[in-house]
């Protein structure tokens, strides 16, 4: 579903958020998990070794899962491939959605696969725990900030994480980069649009001086034929918009719909 037709369901704001979540589920990129393990699920008490299949790193990674869950992660070991521990990882607490305990991606895109860590599901959104691999040191270092972006998906072409997620009546839309000095992801700009059922605002806000501030704010009445013709949304639909929100890279989910459990 792209950016113009989500607009068509605010007056009804249930309706809505089942299309999008529907359109969340739908539109994926193709995304292969590139994981290998004995198993695909962890059982009680026990380790599994995952590995990174060959990319950079080449590591194995030792899980040890919460007691009495199946697929909560307690802890991690980080091996090289010549079985040298390099490091020990306790996570957040953690919820089990995902085929997989943890994915490798490059989140950060600096050539080397980062970790991730199912973290918390809403009937909406999926968050993930990462860790940025520091190729220096050998580690992997939390980066606090990413496990509060919602549905994140990647754009590799402008090196930067997009994340979106709909609740309570509105919409948000985010738009991150890493910062190689503080070791996190921070939020250049967002987007979000707030329905009361007759009318819908639109709000921009941008990172100037250290933190988000409003640049763009405007209101316009809950039509359906309004928005194809809006001038003030064209400039987030646009191809050549920072946006360019039905771009097919607001699709490209960190982690498939196809790895998401039912649970």
């Amino acid at each position: 579903m792209n950016f113009q037709r989500r607009f068509a369901y605010e007056k009804d704001f249930y309706h809505f958020l089942t299309a999008s979540v529907i359109s969340m589920l739908a539109g994926c990129g193709e995304s292969n998990p590139k994981n290998a393990s004995s198993q695909s699920k962890l059982s009680e008490g026990k380790n599994v070794i995952y590995t990174s299949g060959g990319a950079s790193p080449n590591l194995k990674i030792e899980i040890t899962n919460t007691d009495n869950t199946e697929n909560l992660i307690k802890s991690l070991s980080v091996f090289t491939n010549d079985n040298e521990k390099l490091q020990n990882i306790i996570p957040a607490e953690n919820t089990s959605f995902t085929k997989q305990p943890i994915y490798f991606r490059d989140i950060n895109f600096d050539g080397h696969e980062d970790l991730l860590i199912p973290y918390q599901r809403t009937a909406a959104a999926e968050y993930f725990i990462g860790y940025i691999w520091n190729e220096s040191n050998k580690q992997f270092t939390l980066a606090p900030t990413f496990q509060s972006l919602a549905n994140v998906c990647l754009d590799a072409e402008k090196k930067v994480l997009l994340s979106n997620r709909s609740a309570d009546k509105t919409t948000f839309y985010s738009i991150s980069s890493y910062n190689n000095q503080t070791k996190d992801f921070i939020t250049q700009k967002t987007f979000s649009y707030y329905s009361n059922g007759a009318e819908t605002t639109y709000t921009e806000e941008a990172l100037i001086d250290g933190s988000l501030q409003k640049t763009s704010e405007f209101t316009l009445p809950s039509n359906n034929n309004y928005y194809a013709a809006s001038p003030e949304l064209s400039k987030y639909l646009s191809d050549e918009s920072v946006w360019n929100l039905n771009g097919g890279e607001w699709k490209n989910y960190l982690i498939p719909p196809s790895e998401i459990t039912d649970k």
